[in-house]
């Protein structure tokens, strides 16, 4: 009998050690790493003499320090300070090359509604808006070209979420829809970017659980 009384409250213990960790009033401090890289072929629509495929290598990189806050039951309100990466390279037939760079930093806020089993493992998804400036250089044929550009955001966000100790948390990034318009300060150019993905690029998080 005390056997299975000490396993009920142990049990108990247990629960509410899990529970603390997304419950109302709980904040996570953490730091988030994505890579990306990516290599395809894409080939010129012109039917001229002097149409162009190109091998293209895209990479990516971006480090982000995230806080958050529990405003409820399993879910969290946050924001995260941004740096990115990025650069694509063109090499193409008839000796044309284009390589393009950008450096990023800006900010995102965010709002998670997270799905567990026993308080332990399972999935996180919500909304996101972002801004972040960028110093863009673009050198095609030798000629290069810099540019400094202002980028708004939306997504969607869906992580795996997993507790393996009491303070600690991680996370993985399954996928996400995502919407963003990027405009240069001089306004002479402009883009809008539609992207959907699921599992795509190595996107990890850790956090660290405290407050509760």
């Amino acid at each position: 009998m005390y056997k299975k009384l000490l396993l009920v409250v142990l049990s108990g213990i247990a629960l509410q050690t899990a529970k603390a960790q997304t419950e109302k009033g709980t904040q996570n401090l953490g730091f988030s790493v994505a890579f990306n890289s990516n290599k395809s072929t894409t080939q010129n629509l012109n039917v001229n003499p002097y149409s162009v495929n190109f091998n293209v290598k895209q990479t990516s990189f971006t480090v982000a320090p995230t806080y958050s806050y529990f405003v409820s039951n399993n879910l969290d309100l946050g924001a995260s300070f941004n740096y990115t990466n990025f650069s694509v390279k063109y090499d193409g037939t008839n000796a044309v090359t284009q390589e393009q760079s950008q450096k990023a930093i800006g900010g995102t806020l965010f709002l998670r509604k997270y799905f567990l089993y026993e308080n332990k493992i399972g999935v996180r998804v919500g909304p996101s808006v972002s801004y972040s400036r960028s110093k863009q250089r673009l050198v095609s044929s030798g000629v290069g070209d810099n540019s400094d550009f202002n980028t708004y955001g939306g997504a969607v966000q869906l992580d795996f979420v997993y507790f393996p100790v009491k303070k600690i948390g991680l996370a993985a990034g399954l996928g996400n829809i995502s919407y963003s318009k990027s405009k240069s300060t001089d306004s002479s150019v402009s883009s809008d970017a539609f992207n959907a993905s699921f599992v795509n690029n190595l996107s990890l998080s850790v956090y660290y659980v405290f407050g509760k």
